[in-house]
């Protein structure tokens, strides 16, 4: 009320919630008007802003969204890592990152196309999204790899995270097709003094490793 008689009109967000529990969002712009010889009035004018409010959020939902198959995408992990690692540092709990991808995948593509391929992935992505915990993420990190961080999971915690998506993902047919694929998993756990280059990078080296040892099968850098 102070600022509203100082500036004479202003506009804000509110909300109200009607007698059934139902939250409305409002853009509200409140007037002062100062009349000789009278005290003043106050008029706002109230706008219900739900289609707007849907829409900012499904556009934010998409920039962080890989399209094809609703993993986080590179613009949402910059958020989330940076984000975990100050965290895990604050507290000093462990964190861990989890880089795997679906083996012999251009295969896939050249035997059934890239619209079953499409399928596979969305399946793929589909499952792992079921087996992971509320608090991972799932972040597809480019083609047919992806990246999972793992907060409060040691070395140990991933390993056993990925070996059962590792398990799950190879007794699956995925897409209409009834397509049968493994995935090969690289695992590293956050150390003390590091930061997210070097974090990800062994991550990435033990998904290599794992690829170079004859695939589907998980190996912890």
């Amino acid at each position: 009320m102070k600022l509203l008689f100082e500036k004479g009109t202003m506009t804000y967000p509110a909300e109200i919630k009607t007698k059934y529990g139902k939250i409305i969002p409002l853009e509200v712009t409140s007037r002062i008007y100062k009349i000789p010889g009278q005290p003043p009035v106050g008029v706002c004018i109230a706008r219900d802003i739900t289609d707007r409010v849907k829409m900012e959020k499904e556009l934010k939902r998409l920039s962080e969204v890989d399209s094809l198959t609703g993993a986080y995408n590179r613009n949402k992990y910059k958020d989330i890592i940076s984000k975990e690692i100050e965290r895990a540092k604050r507290y000093k709990y462990p964190l861990s990152a989890i880089m795997f991808d679906l083996d012999f995948f251009k295969e896939v593509n050249d035997k059934y196309g890239h619209v079953t391929g499409d399928e596979v992935l969305k399946d793929m992505v589909s499952l792992i999204m079921r087996n992971i915990r509320s608090g991972d993420y799932l972040i597809r990190w480019g083609g047919e790899e992806f990246l999972i961080i793992a907060p409060y999971a040691s070395s140990k915690d991933a390993y056993l995270l990925a070996e059962k998506l590792r398990t799950q993902a190879e007794l699956r047919y995925f897409s209409s097709e009834g397509v049968r694929v493994t995935l090969s998993f690289g695992i590293a756990a956050l150390t003390e003094n590091e930061y997210e280059m070097s974090f990800i990078k062994r991550a990435d080296d033990a998904l290599y490793k794992a690829k170079n040892s004859g695939r589907n099968r998980t190996e912890v850098y």
